[in-house]
C-alpha cells in the first residue's frame, strides 16, 4: 500500500486482501473485550454464519462452538493460546460434519510491542486428509497385493536386488527375500538371456519407458531353471532410480506348448513327421532349391491293399506293420532326404539332392526292394507292396501344390498296377476322368438322397450310460455299392458339395433325435461333423438355428465337431460365430485333437466344450509311454480349462480301463458298438435305459 494513502484507501486496500485470501480469516481484538474487528466471506460460508452472528460477539463464539463435533477441545486450545498471548497456534478441529480444519492463531502487535488483536485463520483440509486417507489405503493395499501375489515382485537399484517379494524368493529358491538383498541380478539370469536383460535395463533407464512383456529364463539358488515371462517397469526406489520387476513362472505351460508342438508336428505311432511338417519342409526345400538351381524330387507312396491287413488282423497289427514299414523307409535314405507320414498307409518323401528323375526313380525301386522283405509281427509273416508317385521340381512345377496334385496322381496311376512306381506326366489324366466321374455321381446322389446316416453311441466312462450319439455318413451309390467316406468328402470340399451334404446331415440327425425323443428313448446330444467350407458361410448361425426350429429341438441336445484348422484361420470371425454358438446353447467340440494344429492359444480363447482325442493315440496307450503321456497331457489340459474329453476308436477293454484311470470322460469305438442303423440305436437306448432301471 502507498504509504501517503488516506485511512479509506487503507482499510479499502485491506478488505481487498483479506477477500482475495483462499483461507476463512477473523480478525478479534484483544481480551477482554474479543471484539470482531474484521473477517472475510470465506470465514463465512466456512461456518454458514448468519449477518446478525457476525455482528454480535458473544453469538459468534457460541455459534462455532454449536457446529464443532467437540467444543471441549476448542475451548482447551483457546485457553492454551491466552495462558501465551504473544505466541502463534495451530491446532485441528472437526466440524459436526465431518469437515477437519487447521486453525492457526496468529498474534496482532502494535508498533508499540501491545497485544491488541489475534488473527485466526480457518483452512479446510477434508480434502487433503481424505487424500492422504486414499493413498495410505491404496499404498497399503498394493503392499498386501505385493506380498500375497503368485508372482515374483522385485526391485533392482544399480543391478542389485533392493526388495523382494515372498513368491520371488521361493522362485529363486530362498527362504527368505532377505537372503536375497545385495545380490546381483544377473546371477540369477541364464547366460542365454543376459544380453537381452542387459538391453531391456539400458533402455528402461535411459528412456524410462515400460518394458514389453517378454519371456526369458531364471536359474534358482540350486540351479534349476525356470522360464518366466518378465515385464519391466522403471521406477524410484527410496530417492534412486531403479527397476521394478514381475515375473511369472511359465515353466508347466512351456513344457505342455513343447509337448503340443510335438504332437502337432511327429506322427504318434510311427515317430515320423506328420503331415504339417511335410508341408513346412516342402516349402523350405523348395526355398533351397530355387536359390541353388538345384532339383528336388517328391515321391507319394501308398502301400496296396492295407486295409485287407487291418480288417482281417486288426488294427494293432496294422498299427505294428506301419511302424517296421517306416523304419524300413528311413534305411532307405540318404542324409538330407525326409520322410513322412501323411495319412492311414500313406507316406511321402523329399528328395532334394538329387539331378534327375532317374535318380528318383532308383531310390523307389530300392524302397520296393526293401519292402519286398517279409515283415515278422506277432504270430504273422506279412508281406506288403508298395504304390510310389514321383514328380520333380522345377520340371513338372514350381508351386507346392502343383506338385504335390502331381506326385499324387503318378501315384494313382501307379495304385491301378500296384507295386510300382511312375513318374509323373502331363498325359496322366486318369484320376482326373475319375474325379470327374465321382463329382457327377455325387450330385446326382444328393438329388437322389442316395446318402443313409448311422449312428455311433457315446459313453459316460463313469456311469457307463449311453450321453451321445455322432452321426456318421454312408454313400450307398447303386452300381458302385458303399463309397468310403474318406473318399467322397474330400470331394465334396474341393467342389463345394459339402453345403448340401452338410445340411442333409443336420436335418436327419436332428430329425432322428426327435423321433427317438417321441418313442420315449431320447438321447440327450447328437454330434454332426461341420466341414471347415460350411463353417465358414456367413449364415451358419442361422442355419443351424433353423434346423432346431424345424425340429423343435433345445440348442443344448447339437454338438458341433470341428477340426483344428477351422480354428486357424480368420481368428476373429470365428470367435464370433462360436460365441454366437454358445449364446444360443449350441455345443461345440474339436474332432481328433492332437493330429492338427493344436496350440493352448486357441483353447484358451476360443468356447470350446470337449476335445475329442483321435483313435491313433488310443489304440497304443496302454503298451506306449508316448501315447499314454500325450493323453493323459490333453486330459489334463482340457480339465484345466473346464473342458470335458471323450476318446474314440476304443476297441478293448484294457484302453477303457487306462483312460478310465487317466480320468477321460467318455468313449465311443468298436468295444460300445460299430456305427448302426437309427433303429440298432434306438434299440441300444432302450437296453441302456432298462440297465439303468434296473
Amino acid at each position: 500500500m502507498p504509504a501517503n494513502a488516506d485511512d479509506t484507501s487503507l482499510e479499502s486496500w485491506l478488505t481487498a486482501q483479506q477477500e482475495a485470501w483462499p483461507d476463512g480469516v477473523l480478525m478479534l481484538s484483544a481480551a477482554p473485550e474479543h471484539r470482531i474487528l474484521r473477517y472475510n466471506r470465506h470465514f463465512q460460508e466456512l461456518w454458514a454464519l448468519s449477518e446478525e452472528a457476525l455482528r454480535d460477539d458473544q453469538r459468534l463464539v457460541v455459534e462455532i462452538l454449536s457446529q464443532v463435533a467437540d467444543p471441549s477441545e476448542v475451548e482447551r486450545h483457546f485457553r492454551a493460546a491466552k495462558k501465551q498471548p504473544a505466541e502463534p497456534h495451530r491446532f485441528r478441529i472437526v466440524h459436526e460434519d465431518g469437515r477437519s480444519f487447521d486453525v492457526r492463531i496468529q498474534p496482532v502487535v502494535s508498533s508499540s510491542g501491545e497485544l491488541f488483536a489475534r488473527l485466526f485463520i480457518f483452512r479446510d483440509i477434508s480434502n487433503h486428509l481424505l487424500a492422504a486417507r486414499e493413498l495410505h489405503e491404496s499404498e497399503e493395499r498394493y503392499r498386501l497385493l505385493v506380498e500375497h501375489s503368485p508372482d515374483m515382485v522385485a526391485v533392482h537399484v544399480r543391478g542389485r536386488f533392493v526388495f523382494l517379494n515372498a513368491a520371488g524368493a521361493r522362485m529363486l529358491g530362498a527362504a527368505t527375500p532377505e537372503e536375497l538383498y545385495g545380490r546381483r541380478v544377473l546371477d540369477f539370469v541364464h547366460p542365454d538371456y543376459v544380453p537381452q536383460v542387459e538391453a531391456r535395463v539400458r533402455d528402461m533407464t535411459d528412456r524410462a519407458q515400460l518394458a514389453p512383456l517378454l519371456e526369458e529364463r531364471f536359474v534358482a539358488l540350486d540351479g534349476s531353471q525356470i522360464d518366466v515371462e518378465v515385464i519391466g517397469v522403471p521406477i524410484t526406489f527410496e530417492g534412486m532410480p531403479g527397476v521394478q520387476v514381475i515375473a511369472r513362472n511359465i515353466s508347466k505351460r512351456k513344457r505342455a506348448e513343447a509337448l503340443v508342438r510335438h504332437m502337432a508336428t511327429e506322427d504318434s505311432l510311427t515317430g515320423l513327421p506328420n503331415r504339417h511338417l511335410f508341408h513346412e519342409r516342402l516349402h523350405h526345400a523348395l526355398s533351397q532349391a530355387h536359390h541353388r538351381s538345384r532339383c528336388l524330387a517328391i515321391l507319394f507312396l501308398d502301400l496296396d491293399r492295407f486295409k485287407n491287413i487291418n480288417d482281417t488282423l486288426g488294427h494293432e497289427i496294422g498299427d505294428r506293420l506301419l511302424q517296421l514299414i517306416a523304419e524300413r523307409l528311413q534305411g532307405c535314405l540318404k542324409s538330407g532326404d525326409f520322410c513322412a507320414r501323411i495319412g492311414g498307409d500313406e507316406f511321402s518323401i523329399i528328395l532334394p539332392h538329387i539331378q534327375d528323375s532317374q535318380e528318383a526313380a532308383a531310390v523307389a525301386h530300392r524302397i520296393q526292394q526293401a519292402l519286398a522283405e517279409p515283415f515278422t509281427v506277432p504270430g504273422h509273416e506279412l508281406y506288403v507292396t508298395a504304390s510310389i508317385g514321383i514328380t520333380q521340381y522345377p520340371a513338372d512345377g514350381e508351386e507346392p501344390s502343383h506338385l504335390i496334385k502331381n506326385a499324387d496322381t503318378a501315384m494313382y496311376r501307379a495304385k491301378a498296377e500296384r507295386n510300382t512306381y511312375r513318374i509323373y506326366s502331363p498325359t496322366m489324366n486318369e484320376t482326373a476322368l475319375e474325379r470327374l466321374s465321382l463329382e457327377s455321381l455325387l450330385h446326382k446322389a444328393i438329388e437322389r438322397d442316395e446318402f443313409i446316416i448311422h449312428y455311433q453311441p457315446q459313453v459316460d466312462l463313469h456311469s457307463g450310460s449311453i450321453v451321445g450319439a455322432e452321426a456318421l455318413i454312408r454313400w450307398h451309390q447303386p452300381e458302385l455299392g458303399l463309397i468310403s467316406p474318406a473318399k467322397f468328402i474330400p470331394l465334396a470340399e474341393e467342389t463345394g458339395l459339402i453345403m448340401p451334404i452338410t445340411d442333409l446331415v443336420l436335418r436327419k440327425a436332428c430329425h432322428q433325435v426327435k423321433e427317438w425323443h417321441r418313442a420315449g428313448t431320447p438321447v440327450r446330444r447328437m454330434a454332426v461333423n461341420l466341414s471347415g467350407l460350411y463353417f465358414k458361410q456367413r449364415e451358419v448361425t442361422q442355419a443351424i438355428a433353423d434346423v432346431l426350429a424345424e425340429y423343435d429341438l433345445p440348442a443344448s441336445c447339437l454338438e458341433l465337431e470341428l477340426t483344428e484348422s477351422i480354428f486357424m484361420e480368420d481368428r476373429d470371425t470365428t470367435l464370433t460365430t462360436l460365441r454366437t454358438l454358445r449364446a444360443m446353447g449350441v455345443r461345440v467340440s474339436i474332432d481328433d485333437f492332437g493330429t492338427g494344429y493344436s496350440s493352448l492359444s486357441y483353447l484358451q480363447r476360443f468356447p470350446i466344450g470337449m476335445l475329442k482325442i483321435d483313435q491313433s493315440f488310443v489304440r497304443e496307450i496302454s503298451s506306449a509311454s508316448d501315447d499314454a503321456a500325450i493323453v493323459q497331457t490333453i486330459i489334463l489340459l482340457a480339465h484345466s480349462l473346464g473342458m470335458r474329453v471323450i476318446a474314440e476308436g476304443v476297441e478293448t477293454e484294457e484302453q477303457r480301463a487306462f483312460l478310465t484311470a487317466l480320468g477321460c470322460d467318455e468313449i465311443q469305438g468298436y468295444l460300445i458298438s460299430r456305427p448302426v442303423s437309427a433303429e440298432h440305436f434306438q434299440r441300444l437306448l432302450r437296453a441302456d435305459a432298462e440297465a439303468a432301471a434296473s
